[in-house]
């Protein structure tokens, strides 16, 4: 449970998008800037990877296994990332990126007291985002109920 996916995957695929847009409008018109952050020379990159990959990811230390392993590195991950999308790190990107730890966070506070191979009742849970709050109501739990019961 090392991320939430499809967030990531949006942000990262906005930044790329972005980047290649941003790269192809510079070479139409002659370099005019955009508020999205360059990415770094490709030398930069090559070598940042490579140390990023021998280290063990962002945990210190890690394992060579665990390098993309984020966890609760990600929150900074994907804010570095939508920073690299013309214009698209502001208040809704940080409300979205606010809400989505909370929810990783709470689904993580499920999951603590599951027996492995038994029910993933947090899988159950069912949520109303509330990103402008950056916040979220539950609509539906089964774990409430099994609490409720066992109380």
């Amino acid at each position: 449970h090392s991320v939430v996916p499809f967030p990531l995957f949006e942000i990262q695929s906005s930044a790329v998008v972005s980047q290649l847009l941003s790269s192809k409008s510079n070479a139409s018109n002659g370099g005019s800037s955009s508020s999205s952050v360059a990415l770094p020379a490709l030398s930069e990159r090559m070598e940042c990877a490579q140390t990023h990959a021998a280290s063990g990811g962002p945990a210190s230390p890690g394992r060579v296994q665990d390098t993309h392993f984020l966890g609760s590195y990600q929150w900074d991950y994907c804010r570095k990332i939508a920073k690299m999308i013309d214009n698209g790190y502001d208040e809704d990107m940080e409300n979205y990126i606010a809400t989505n730890k909370a929810l990783y966070d709470r689904s993580g506070m499920e999951r603590k007291g599951m027996i492995p191979g038994g029910d993933d009742l947090y899988r159950e849970t069912r949520f109303r985002r509330v990103d402008e709050e950056q916040k979220y109501e539950i609509l539906y739990s089964k774990i409430g109920e099994v609490v409720k019961q066992s109380v």
